[in-house]
């Protein structure tokens, strides 16, 4: 590890020694690294016959291969760790007066300039700590403020232990999900700022579930719990990091994409809304796959990334509605006039999105008439054909692409 005392108190840099505070985090990494063997091991036995195509020789420690959240353990060893007293917003120098470690690493010193913006975020400041990225080849870093450590943890030496790992795990997952640190997305720039709330949010909640990831795969259920629950007492887009349940790849590898490729203004705000809301669950990891997909089907409140799921919405709407006017359910000849592009075939119906095709069931779903039950199949949907099938209900679908 490289761990710089900056101007952070001598009684907490002692504190941090006496309580063995960097053996507990090591100790903790123990189950993360346990995984990633096994997943190299995994890799070697299936990739020894063809080799691995997509390696590379890294000159730089900081440029990884591929996204992963073991990237987590050779950031901890190789990025500098600034211990300081509390946040500097005038973010001077925070190295010797010699400059030393800022001369050999050669890294800007205008970290705020015109093109640091259009480069996307270089410094992430969160309440305990902060990340910043590198700038025109220079070098990331992070900074841990103790003093803010010690008033959370309330005069609780093993409260501040599993604080200042919390946040630790915390600030090394921004460097993990930040596209400059990672071959695959060299020579593109972020779409997604930090310093939007959109990108905060997204940022700030995705690298408090990472860390989870990493405490959950200790096998530590008190210190898990302790996370979970100091997380959740913390400010909005720190604490909905609590609610993703996703794999470690798709939380990293689908936030990379985003920033990347880009999300629509209007996703951006819908998912604010959502999340500033009462978010739960379920809604927090539908709305995770879909900003970063390439497109997002929306009608009447409902977003989703399959048009077919949307067209199922509207069949259902629609039957709805004529049991709620009618008090009773829709006839055959009544569904088919509403929905036109339906094929009877004895006791199925069935809908070509081309004319000629060879048909090939994919999926069914169950339409209750009054007449009898019946199947809806179809091969594929995309916006078009989806537009064509619900052209007689009112409804309407509108395609958000994020590229």
């Amino acid at each position: 590890m490289k761990i710089y005392y900056i101007d952070a108190p001598e009684h907490l840099i002692k504190k941090i020694s006496e309580l063995h505070v960097l053996h507990n985090l090591t100790r903790l990494l123990e189950g993360l690294q346990r995984r990633q063997l096994h997943d190299i091991e995994h890799e070697l036995e299936h990739d020894s016959e063809w080799g691995h195509p997509s390696y590379h020789d890294l000159s730089c420690m900081f440029l990884f291969d591929e996204e992963s959240i073991g990237n987590i353990i050779p950031l901890l060893h190789s990025i500098p760790i600034l211990l300081k007293d509390t946040k500097d917003m005038s973010f001077t120098n925070p190295i010797s007066p010699d400059n030393t470690w800022r001369n050999e690493h050669k890294r800007d010193e205008r970290r705020d300039d015109d093109r640091s913006e259009k480069n996307g975020p270089v410094r992430i400041v969160d309440p305990l700590g902060a990340y910043f990225a590198q700038d025109d080849g220079g070098y990331p870093w992070i900074e841990i403020y103790l003093s803010e450590i010690e008033r959370c943890s309330h005069g609780d030496d093993n409260d501040f232990i599993s604080i200042f790992i919390i946040t630790l795990l915390h600030e090394l997952s921004h460097a993990a999900l930040d596209i400059r640190n990672c071959w695959r997305y060299e020579g593109r720039k972020e779409r997604i700022a930090y310093r939007t709330e959109f990108g905060r949010w997204r940022e700030e909640s995705v690298a408090n579930a990472l860390t989870l990831k990493i405490i959950k795969y200790s096998n530590d259920k008190e210190f898990y719990e302790f996370a979970q629950c100091f997380m959740k007492s913390q400010p909005a887009e720190y604490a909905l990091g609590t609610l993703y349940e996703c794999s470690d790849y798709w939380l990293i590898r689908d936030l990379m994409e985003s920033k990347s490729q880009g999300v629509h203004p209007e996703l951006q705000k819908a998912w604010l809304d959502y999340v500033k809301g009462c978010p739960e669950r379920e809604g927090v990891n539908k709305w995770h796959d879909m900003l970063s997909a390439r497109a997002v089907y929306y009608c009447c409140g409902r977003y989703s990334i399959s048009a077919s799921d949307i067209v199922e919405y509207i069949i259902d709407r629609c039957l709805d509605e004529y049991y709620l006017n009618k008090g009773t359910k829709m006839t055959q000849d009544i569904f088919c006039s509403t929905f036109p592009n339906i094929r009877l075939d004895k006791e199925s119906m069935a809908y070509w999105p081309t004319e000629n095709g060879e048909y090939e069931i994919t999926y069914l779903k169950k339409i209750e008439l009054s007449d009898g039950c019946y199947s809806l199949s179809y091969k594929s949907w995309d916006l078009n054909n989806a537009i064509q099938f619900i052209q007689n209900t009112g409804y309407k679908i509108t395609e958000f692409v994020n590229y």
